[in-house]
């Protein structure tokens, strides 16, 4: 602007010369005052077909963003991602509830598969074998609370009555 008088000079000493800055013809030219007068315009190219890269200009015909519209994209963003993330959630918790229900059903069909193989007697003709003998055992134990060994014998026969009333239940299923 006021710069159209001055003259500028810039010497260097570079006793390294793989160090040396090369410099393109139109900063010399920048350097030497012949391209002050030139306008941006001047110095885009002239070819319509290339278009200049985006670190160097930007676009005119394409307004700029402010921030809220920035802000209002990004939340847009956000929402479409949340969208995303609830639906896919759903299909998890959907296949999570269908792979519960499998198992439960699984579970009720192998109950019920126990309670044919191992039926039930009827409460009111159970019978509680051995009850003499349990009552024996129980009244030993009471004689002889920190000598529980003295017992042996009437644990042993009531161990064995326990096991010919099993035995006996067991013959007459098969």
């Amino acid at each position: 602007m006021g710069n159209a008088g001055s003259t500028r000079k810039i010497s260097l000493q570079n006793e390294d010369p793989a160090s040396v800055i090369k410099v393109s013809d139109s900063v010399v030219q920048r350097l030497k005052g012949a391209g002050e007068t030139e306008s941006q315009e001047d110095a885009r190219p002239k070819n319509s077909n290339s278009l200049p890269s985006q670190q160097q200009y930007i676009n005119e015909n394409e307004p700029s963003k402010t921030s809220l519209e920035v802000r209002r994209e990004k939340e847009a963003e956000i929402r479409n991602n949340d969208v995303y993330w609830e639906r896919r959630l759903a299909k998890l918790q959907d296949t999570h509830n269908r792979v519960n229900r499998r198992m439960e059903e699984e579970y009720e069909a192998a109950v019920q598969e126990v309670k044919k193989s191992f039926p039930k007697m009827p409460v009111e003709n159970q019978v509680i074998p051995c009850q003499d003998a349990k009552a024996v055992v129980i009244n030993c134990y009471k004689q002889h609370p920190r000598q529980t060994l003295l017992c042996a014998k009437e644990v042993e026969a009531f161990s064995a009555c326990i096991d010919m009333k099993r035995r006996n239940i067991m013959s007459n299923k098969a």
